[in-house]
């Protein structure tokens, strides 16, 4: 059984990629890319058309060397993907989650929406293309705070089974000029043991 849940993600995986092209990101001759059109702007767009293009800029560096931290790569992912239209907050002191504005019901400039906030480790309802912030449990990162915390874009949920991420420098926290972009499943039961609490968010209007 094992063997068959793995062979479906790695295809899962393969088939959210894409195949022929490094990105991913192949466009047609009506000016599409990854099926949104290019000519529209991002106001225009419908929630799921925004997370599509975020999904299609964060995989055009799959596999690639950007040399910055986790948060810093989603930023910009956001912030071209948006044509500039959006800016993604810092974290908050404990990293679970990001800064509210002062009033505290929307965050950095209104356009970036809370969906879930630290929630319990549990991988439902999120829809491809949300950004998650996670903390992870002490003794599963660093014990330096500013190591123990992590974001990434969620590319596909199998609901109880687990979901696929597409991040900056997972594997080498503390050495940002070496990151690169990953894809990577996790499992429910890993997410469970590993995660402390997690942030969930929707780049909106």
């Amino acid at each position: 059984m094992r063997s068959i849940l793995s062979t479906f993600i790695l295809l899962l995986i393969f088939f959210v990629v894409g195949c022929g092209g490094d990105s991913g990101n192949e466009k047609t001759a009506n000016g599409d890319v990854g099926g949104i059109s290019t000519n529209k702007d991002w106001n225009e767009l419908s929630q799921t058309e925004r997370n599509q293009r975020i999904i299609d800029e964060a995989l055009g560096d799959f596999r690639k060397n950007v040399g910055v931290s986790c948060k810093v790569w989603v930023q910009n992912v956001v912030r071209n993907a948006s044509d500039g239209n959006v800016g993604i907050p810092l974290n908050n002191e404990d990293g679970s989650g990001w800064r509210t504005d002062p009033n505290g019901t929307t965050f950095g400039d209104g356009k970036v929406a809370l969906f879930r906030q630290n929630q319990n480790p549990i991988l439902l309802n999120i829809s491809p293309g949300a950004i998650i912030q996670i903390k992870w449990k002490e003794g599963f990162a660093s014990d330096d705070p500013k190591y123990n915390i992590h974001t990434a874009i969620i590319l596909h949920v199998l609901e109880d089974i687990g979901a696929i991420f597409i991040e900056s420098n997972y594997d080498t926290p503390k050495n940002e000029a070496d990151a690169s972009v990953g894809i990577r499943f996790v499992s429910e039961k890993e997410f469970e043991k590993q995660v402390e609490a997690y942030s969930i968010y929707y780049v909106v209007k």
